[in-house]
């Protein structure tokens, strides 16, 4: 299985507001477009509402 991480960031003065849409994730596990649409006012997003994200070079894995 491949492993992909990225970093996404959080506007300014937003955090207790993302995680607070991390709690409440789990019991519905909602479609990830309505995900990308309920957090685009609190991430920076593109004009599709996808976050941005800046790819991570793997340097090492610890099995």
């Amino acid at each position: 299985m491949e492993t992909i991480a990225f970093r996404t960031q959080i506007d300014p003065g937003k955090r207790a507001e993302y995680e607070r849409h991390h709690r409440e994730i789990w019991p519905g596990l909602p479609v990830m477009r309505k995900w990308w649409d309920d957090m685009a006012d609190i991430m920076q997003t593109d004009a599709r509402n996808v976050p941005l994200q800046q790819p991570l070079v793997q340097v090492f894995h610890l099995p």
